[in-house]
């Protein structure tokens, strides 16, 4: 039987896109809600990026549900650590939940926007909190 390019092409697709959105972890019924985000990651750490940007996260956290979690917000710009503090807190000051809890690799992932970035929660499978 001959198939022609785009059959071959869209069913190579598909099997990618099925095989990718298997994830071996349970998935979880709620995402990490943005208020509880807000309060843990309000005093939390910002670190720099090699290209000079800065991210905040934290690491193994539960954020009010019965999952562990990781959480990182976007690279930004900032001249020194006291700036990188004051936007990462603008910034999760205005974030918004957008999606999740969906296939993330082998994890699950929740998408939150800000005006000023965004920001993942990921279910990661190398720890437990």
């Amino acid at each position: 039987m001959k198939y022609n390019f785009v059959t071959m092409v869209g069913l190579i697709f598909f099997i990618n896109i099925q095989a990718g959105m298997a994830s071996p972890n349970p998935k979880p019924d709620i995402c990490p809600d943005v208020s509880m985000i807000q309060k843990v990651m309000m005093n939390n750490s910002v670190q720099q990026l090699r290209g000079g940007e800065w991210v905040a996260n934290a690491s193994r956290n539960r954020f009010g549900t019965r999952y562990c979690w990781a959480f990182s917000t976007s690279a930004f710009p900032a001249n020194n650590k006291d700036e990188a503090i004051k936007k990462a807190q603008a910034l999760l000051l205005s974030l918004r939940f957008v999606e999740g809890p969906v296939p993330f690799f082998s994890d699950w992932s929740c998408r939150y926007q800000s005006g000023l970035g965004y920001g993942y929660a990921v279910t990661p499978t190398f720890y437990d909190c």
